[in-house]
């Protein structure tokens, strides 16, 4: 299993590749690490925040695909904006023209989650932050 870290605002949490369900998601994630990004908040699609990179948003259009983002879940929506989104409640797929869409769900969020998406949601008043983004380990499957 892969495992990377996130720092926002000096916070740092770990989570998982979800490599079965969507693979090139993951593959592409993990080929982007280590780096830093804006991460901004939603401004129409709910309770999360996102970064734009644009290799993810041509991962793949068809893996594990949700319209509603998971709590404390990493989705990308297929395109060239590569919109990485950091769910910490209700959040859709979608924006001021396409009211449903679909997002690729490639990562979970397992370590210290309340406290960064916390650092997430401060986002919606207090403007954008950087993100940092690493690699973890790298585990055989058990």
């Amino acid at each position: 299993m892969k495992r990377f870290a996130l720092t926002l605002s000096g916070v740092r949490a770990e989570g998982a590749l979800l490599e079965d369900a969507a693979p090139a998601c993951s593959a592409t994630w993990w080929s982007l690490l280590p780096f830093t990004a804006e991460l901004r908040h939603f401004r129409w699609g709910g309770a999360a925040g996102y970064t734009s990179l644009p290799p993810m948003g041509l991962a793949s259009d068809n893996e594990n695909l949700v319209t509603f983002y998971p709590r404390f879940s990493i989705c990308v929506r297929p395109g060239d904006f590569g919109e990485v989104v950091f769910a910490y409640g209700q959040a859709q797929a979608r924006s001021h023209t396409i009211l449903a869409a679909w997002a690729c769900h490639f990562a979970d969020i397992d370590t210290n989650k309340e406290a960064f998406f916390e650092e997430v949601r401060k986002t919606m008043t207090g403007g954008m932050r950087m993100l940092e983004a690493s690699r973890v380990t790298e585990e055989p499957d058990s």
